[in-house]
């Protein structure tokens, strides 16, 4: 004769062999400077003191973004504008107060940090620094989230900017398939109006990358709607 496993019994087997997908919600604080680049804000856990980025649950009655723009206010002091959607995801092991670990599932939106504050709830509690994004990616201990970074910090994936232009931008600017030295005008176009010029003089192929990576990402910042699909415009000023 059989036993029939209770119910019970039947949930904690299931439970220890397929263990809940927790979901969380992160920001990740950037800023562009001259000298660095893409510069990531990172902050301690409270209890590890390993270096993260802000996170937490999702809110009731919050959309995604909403929720970790608050997080990134209440752990690390910063306010921006934040990605609608997220930027990518990772996961990790969250340790629970029994001790036991659940996975955890980590969606990502890229926060461009316009004001620091003075004081905010959690001040005090955490480190934190500015870091630039190859010393992000050694300092996290979440590989796929380094490797959001690393994307990041690649000229053309800045939000709303396209993964090719990276590659066009390393070429330095083409006009005619000839590399030039004069006076570059990189332009964003999209649906045949321009949104945004600017006047590079004698550009390396860095300034160049990098002179797209600002055009790109300040008209991002006046934009209601997603960017993409758009075009960069290389060409010789007049």
């Amino acid at each position: 004769m059989k036993l029939k496993k209770k119910p019970q019994a039947k949930a904690a087997v299931k439970k220890a062999l397929f263990p809940k997908l927790l979901k969380q919600v992160a920001a990740l604080p950037i800023r562009l400077t001259q000298d660095i680049g893409l510069e990531v804000l990172l902050v301690t856990s409270r209890e590890t003191k390993r270096w993260v980025v802000p996170k937490g649950w999702p809110m009731k009655g919050m959309k995604g973004h909403e929720a970790a723009a608050i997080e990134a206010r209440e752990e690390a002091g910063v306010i921006g504008r934040i990605s609608k959607k997220p930027a990518g995801y990772y996961t990790y092991d969250k340790r629970q107060p029994d001790g036991r670990t659940d996975p955890c599932r980590v969606a990502v939106y890229v926060l461009t940090v316009t004001e620091q504050l003075e004081t905010w709830r959690e001040k005090g509690q955490r480190e934190m620094q500015w870091v630039g994004s190859e010393a992000a990616t050694v300092l996290l201990q979440e590989p796929e989230l380094a490797s959001l970074i690393r994307d990041l910090a690649r000229p053309a994936t800045w939000p709303g900017t396209a993964p090719s232009l990276a590659r066009k931008a390393r070429a330095g600017p083409v006009v005619e398939n000839k590399i030039v030295d004069a006076r570059v005008e990189i332009s964003v176009v999209k649906s045949g109006k321009t949104l945004s010029s600017e006047v590079v003089i004698s550009p390396s192929k860095t300034d160049m990358a990098t002179a797209v990576a600002r055009l790109c990402l300040k008209v991002q910042e006046t934009q209601s709607g997603p960017l993409w699909p758009f075009q960069v415009v290389v060409r010789e000023a007049d």
